[in-house]
């Protein structure tokens, strides 16, 4: 930060942006997440001192036990509405990810995007981040979708799964290193692949660069039940058809550098939200600026 901000304490900035960096996402914090989301090393208790001090009393509004920008307020109830709507979603959710735990060649589900968070809408789709065996990637993708048009059990809204980011077990490493993907990565809730997700996080230990308060999901997860097994020839050759067909389909759709499709990478961001997401958040720095000239 630069201008008056910059005059800031390093963790009274860092809180600052924190809270701006959650508020691009229409989301207030509480003391807890400020601390496990803030970008330099600090204790919960100092963080917890800092947010009810005068100085960013100038930045900040306390709203019951969340923290928000001023003007700001009107998210807590919109938190808790979306809360109540992730709520609902999970049971038809994790109907879907013991079936996807069946697939033989699948190493990890997890959940990803709002719902992670407990930040959906009603209706929302459901991002899902995977690992799979090599060369069953586009198969899994294929039978994921498959999975996701089961019928749900009477008087349950049936999810729609979005498997947008999918890995083949040799690319664990991600390719985009920011404050971004940090958050990405450690807000995905595994259901299923302990050991892949362990694994996940070990590959990508630079997140704590930008996150280094910020463990990981810490919850019990299912262990996965398929065993590896290289491919014949006749699964290779459907997988080959099948990420042909599908490759063709999705880059069709429209480019975006936010996109991969290939053996070993399905990353199906076409909606540019990073893009979006970086502008957005930099507009809130200004404003803080302004704020505090």
């Amino acid at each position: 930060m630069t201008g008056r901000l910059a005059t800031l304490s390093a963790l009274d900035a860092a809180i600052m942006e924190t809270v701006a960096y959650a508020d691009v996402f229409a989301w207030p914090l509480t003391a807890a997440e400020v601390h496990r989301f803030l970008p330099v090393p600090a204790g919960a208790a100092d963080v917890a001192t800092a947010l009810s001090s005068a100085r960013l009393s100038q930045f900040l509004t306390p709203a019951a036990e969340f923290h928000v920008l001023h003007g700001r307020e009107h998210l807590v109830a919109e938190r808790r509405r979306r809360t109540i709507a992730s709520r609902r979603m999970w049971p038809g959710v994790l109907r879907r990810a013991r079936l996807l735990a069946r697939i033989p060649w699948v190493r990890m589900v997890a959940v990803s995007g709002s719902l992670a968070v407990s930040a959906a809408f009603d209706g929302d789709d459901v991002d899902l981040f995977m690992v799979t065996d090599d060369e069953r990637l586009w198969t899994c993708r294929a039978l994921t979708i498959l999975a996701g048009r089961v019928p749900s059990m009477p008087g349950t809204a049936r999810p729609r799964l979005c498997p947008n980011f999918i890995v083949a077990a040799s690319a664990l490493e991600l390719e985009d290193r920011d404050v971004y993907t940090a958050h990405e990565l450690v807000q995905l809730v595994p259901l299923v692949g302990a050991q892949t997700y362990a694994e996940l996080l070990d590959r990508n230990r630079w997140y704590r660069d930008f996150l280094p308060n910020h463990a990981g999901y810490t919850a019990t997860i299912a262990q996965r039940a398929g065993c590896t097994r290289p491919p014949g020839a006749v699964a290779k050759s459907i997988e080959r058809w099948e990420m042909r067909r599908k490759v063709a389909r999705l880059r069709g759709i429209g480019p975006s550098a936010e996109t991969r499709f290939d053996a070993s990478t399905c990353k199906g961001h076409v909606d540019g939200h990073r893009r979006r997401f970086w502008t957005a958040f930099e507009a809130r720095l200004r404003q803080l600026e302004e704020r505090a000239a």
